[in-house]
């Protein structure tokens, strides 16, 4: 046989099988981990009620959604193969300055933050719910490992 026939068939499978790698791969493995999810910090002061906690809770976790779908699709991706978690938290203490720590942490980490304002309370523009993610457990626990459950 030539051996220009061989070198020919060689190197098609070669790029072949390299074309193969690259187009099925999966763009969310170089992603720390599987496991996402969205997290709702709530005042607890400030939402009083179980109506304004749920309705603003949802507002954030759409919010988030919304955001990362924009800016980080993969995330979203692997969240919502995950079953979309979603976790409410709660922050006791009467401090907004606690509820933008939290948010500058999370922007810092790259993960979505999003601020739910509370029109009805005693200052204006205080927040009521903070959402963050989606974003690996790792990073969001690290911004919000601290907290209790709602």
């Amino acid at each position: 046989m030539d051996t220009t026939i061989i070198q020919g068939v060689t190197l098609g499978f070669l790029l072949g099988f390299v074309g193969f790698i690259i187009f099925t791969r999966n763009p969310s493995k170089n992603l720390k981990s599987n496991n996402y999810k969205i997290v709702m910090v709530v005042r607890t002061d400030i939402l009083k009620n179980k109506t304004q906690t749920a309705i603003h809770c949802s507002r954030a976790a759409l919010e988030c959604f919304k955001k990362a779908k924009l800016k980080y699709p993969d995330a979203v991706n692997i969240w919502e193969k995950n079953s979309q978690p979603k976790i409410a938290l709660k922050l006791d203490k009467n401090e907004n300055e606690e509820m933008l720590c939290l948010h500058r942490k999370a922007e810092r980490l790259g993960l979505v933050s999003v601020q739910i304002l509370e029109e009805n309370s005693y200052q204006k523009n205080d927040i009521a719910v903070l959402g963050i993610g989606p974003g690996s457990e790792e990073l969001v626990n690290e911004v919000t490992g601290h907290l209790k459950l709602l």
